[in-house]
């Protein structure tokens, strides 16, 4: 069977028939890239929820255009475990991996977050632009039809508020395996929160130990910040949410 390429465009109609002008980008990449012509279908998803198969039904200024045929339903693929990154700032390689992989791992929301040892400090703004890039294209890649939500924050929030586990990932004294902290029934949400490439200064463990955050580690070999969220998220996942 063929695969079913995929493209984004948010605000899309919701009525069967409809025609959509697909953006700049998408536009290039069906026609450089996928060799679309007039008749093929696509599928098109707009980052909240919705998805419709469409076939293209010609081009506009180099933007190709599409019918909406009929909405796909299911299978549903949002993981039904809230699970909420908060990552210490890297170098921009590192923070662009971080996105790709949380995003198609299932993660729900992505917050970079400055702390002490932070590798990089300035032009977020343009930064989240690139991030949310990333994310669409992740999405096109594993099926994911809502984009998680991409939000710097100056610092981690305190004491986690209802049915929410909040951990930080810190290999050392006082953390506790993740497959104990993971032990019992589901959570509605989990915060994970991972340092920069240097780990949280002793400082700020002992903060947010004091507001709440539960020290957690992954075993015995010390991954790497870029590493650790994703894995710990999978990790998650498959105790709690779809994954596997």
């Amino acid at each position: 069977m063929a695969r079913l390429w995929r493209l984004y465009h948010p605000d899309l109609p919701h009525e069967d028939g409809s025609v959509v002008v697909v953006g700049a980008d998408d536009s290039h990449h069906a026609r450089k890239v996928l060799r679309l012509r007039e008749g093929d279908e696509i599928a098109l998803f707009d980052g909240a929820g919705r998805e419709w198969m469409t076939r293209v039904v010609g081009w506009v200024d180099d933007r190709v255009t599409v019918r909406l045929e009929r909405e796909i339903l299911a299978p549903e693929v949002e993981a039904p475990l809230e699970v909420v990154l908060f990552q210490g700032l890297l170098r921009p390689e590192r923070m662009d991996w971080v996105v790709q992989k949380a995003t198609e791992i299932g993660v729900a929301t992505i917050h970079p977050f400055l702390s002490e040892r932070a590798e990089e400090r300035g032009g977020r703004a343009q930064k989240l632009d690139r991030w949310r890039r990333i994310a669409i294209e992740s999405c096109k890649q594993c099926g994911r039809r809502r984009l998680p939500r991409i939000e710097p924050v100056e610092a981690l929030p305190g004491a986690p508020q209802g049915d929410v586990r909040a951990l930080l990932l810190q290999p050392g004294p006082g953390a506790r395996p993740l497959a104990e902290l993971s032990d019992g029934p589901a959570p509605r949400s989990v915060q994970l929160a991972v340092g920069p490439q240097s780990g949280f200064a002793p400082e700020e463990v002992e903060a947010h130990s004091r507001a709440g955050w539960q020290l957690a580690t992954l075993g015995p070999r010390v991954l790497r910040a870029d590493t650790a969220g994703a894995v710990a998220a999978a990790i998650l996942l498959h105790r709690w949410g779809d994954l596997g």
